[in-house]
């Protein structure tokens, strides 16, 4: 018995163990027995994929929400403050999509083309998802940038509230 199969890629190789059962539950077909359940089925398959859908589609909901409750408020000038703040917002809301973008079609081993003609909504979902982090993104750069513009410059002509000094180091204006 030959099974063949379309894969030329590193993901095949997890469905190795799928591909071997196919040949066992033909052959248990053929002598008139019922053929084993290997793995998961279809319909776990999809729900898992659709529970991780989900639950990623609410972070990134949750990052851009978060985003607009945070200029509300004045960031804390604390290491602790500033890495869960700023740093490690924008690793998931820059860096991630990015590395993404660049790593999904060399691990797939297929470009983004072919995966919007095989796999059109998971693609268009990832393509998505990446565009509303890599907004979230800018939009926490551009805020950033004009708080600091805001604090430190004069814009259009008059002065605006600057930072106030706590230690006797601070410049003077």
């Amino acid at each position: 018995m030959v099974v063949l199969r379309n894969a030329n890629n590193e993901l095949a190789d997890l469905t190795q163990p799928y591909l071997y059962s196919i040949p066992a539950g033909i052959i248990d077909l053929l002598v008139g027995q019922q053929p084993h359940a290997s793995g998961l089925g279809l319909n776990t398959i999809v729900l898992i994929v659709d529970v991780l859908i989900f639950v990623l589609s609410l972070l990134a909901l949750w990052s851009l929400i978060r985003l607009m409750r945070r200029w509300q408020r004045p960031l804390k000038r604390t290491p602790v403050s500033l890495l869960r703040g700023l740093v490690l917002p924008l690793l998931w809301e820059v860096a991630l999509p990015i590395g993404l973008f660049v790593g999904i079609p060399k691990l797939v081993g297929a470009s983004w083309v072919v995966g919007l003609l095989f796999l059109p909504d998971i693609s268009l979902w990832m393509l998505g998802m990446f565009a509303l982090l890599l907004m979230t993104g800018m939009a926490r750069i551009v805020g950033i940038v004009w708080l600091v513009m805001s604090r430190y410059w004069i814009l259009w002509g008059r002065p605006v509230q600057r930072l106030r000094c706590v230690s006797r180091s601070c410049m003077e204006w």
